[in-house]
């Protein structure tokens, strides 16, 4: 719909009475309309947004008599007043708690300011209110009050109910994400470098389902997957410990806040001793602890259209030897990525290798145990075990 205003009758005073407060909120909040102001005193202008916001707009009769140009094209009403307040340098008073509005110039040497309380549910008020600062008006301010998680905005009048909007916006409440993990271990044979082949699997467990090809996943060796939602992890996961020598080490579930890092452990403690020599000669020994297992550090942050983007780094740890101290020798690895999921997706992350080196001795019984003679009849053996983790990771998204 084009308005076109039209000068029809001068008003050196204009006011409109058209809606109540109960009914301007009640109006449909994705109106759009287009304007088309060509040369239009300012009087008539605000009659027009008048009707077509529900409040009452009024000014005296100087700047009633102000050509406004301006056209803009599918807008909301609020958008059309705040375009006309910034591109002429007006702002307005609120008569009290009443929807009468006094437009005034920028430029008249008496601009008023007002006070308003907002309270807040979700957001952070301090940081809140340092987000809003920018968008304070020359002589405005902005202060947080912790206790009651409550922004007191002084400013023109105007301008506080846009920082009301933008407060209304912010202050949402921050999505809650499950995080799923589901870790198997697979003995890695003589030859072999990866102990779980997804693709042997996947088409037994839920032929009805497939692989999310948005990352190009080709070949047998997978090290990175994404399982659509819906996919039978479950069945997947009970094809590959059935038919294979991996094994289902655990099933840790988190619930964290958008954006917030969660940590998933899954570690043991290597207990080792240290001492200590004071100043005046004492020896202080105290028990300490290593931890060796399997970390999982995982950051989620939902975006606007519902996808989950996750920085996820799995670690590994583990015990190699002791140093000649007692203190324990622990290598790790690590792999860092940041992948992005839909609701429910589940990623499949390979590659974390952990090598162990046991040593074990065969004898003959009685001759084995002979002095000087038994080691003709011992037989020392070293072997290499080497053994891959798998780790699921599905994310939901909890309201």
């Amino acid at each position: 719909m084009i308005i076109k205003a039209i000068l029809i009758l001068m008003l050196s005073f204009t006011m409109v009475p058209i809606a109540s407060a109960q009914e301007i909120e009640d109006m449909e909040e994705d109106k759009l309309i287009s304007i088309d102001f060509q040369r239009i005193p300012l009087g008539t202008v605000l009659r027009v947004l008048s009707i077509q916001s529900g409040r009452k707009f009024i000014t005296d009769s100087q700047l009633a008599n102000l050509e406004i140009l301006l056209s803009l094209p599918d807008v909301t009403p609020d958008e059309a007043i705040n375009a006309l307040l910034d591109t002429y340098n007006l702002y307005y008073i609120r008569q009290g708690e009443s929807d009468i509005y006094v437009i005034k110039n920028r430029m008249d040497g008496e601009i008023k300011h007002v006070s308003k309380l907002f309270f807040v549910n979700y957001a952070d008020v301090e940081i809140l209110a340092d987000v809003l600062e920018t968008r304070l008006s020359e002589g405005g301010s902005i202060a947080a009050d912790v206790r009651n998680n409550a922004l007191l905005v002084i400013d023109m009048a105007d301008n506080v109910e846009i920082i009301g909007g933008l407060i209304s916006q912010l202050d949402l409440p921050t999505p809650q994400i499950l995080i799923e993990a589901k870790i198997l271990d697979s003995e890695l044979i003589d030859g072999v470098e990866h102990g779980v082949d997804i693709y042997d699997f996947y088409e037994e467990a839920a032929p009805e389902r497939v692989f999310n090809q948005r990352f190009g996943m080709e070949g047998p060796n997978l090290k990175f997957a994404i399982l659509d939602t819906g996919y039978n992890v479950n069945a997947l996961i009970s094809a590959i410990t059935s038919k294979s020598n991996a094994r289902l080490l655990n099933n840790p579930r988190v619930m964290v806040l958008n954006n917030q890092e969660a940590e998933i452990a899954i570690v043991d403690e290597i207990p080792y001793r240290t001492i200590e020599v004071t100043d005046s000669g004492d020896i202080l020994a105290t028990t300490e602890f290593k931890e060796v297992g399997v970390k999982i550090l995982a950051t989620p942050i939902v975006s606007k259209d519902g996808s989950i983007t996750m920085n996820v780094s799995p670690e590994q740890s583990f015990q190699i030897g002791t140093t000649i101290d007692g203190f324990p020798i622990v290598k790790t690895s690590r792999v860092e990525t940041t992948f992005r999921l839909n609701d429910g997706e589940t990623a499949i992350i390979g590659g974390l290798i952990r090598e162990s080196l046991s040593e074990s001795t065969n004898k003959v019984p009685i001759l084995g145990d002979l002095p000087i003679i038994g080691y003709l009849f011992r037989h020392f053996e070293k072997s290499n075990a080497r053994q891959e983790l798998t780790i699921f990771i599905t994310a939901r998204i909890i309201n």
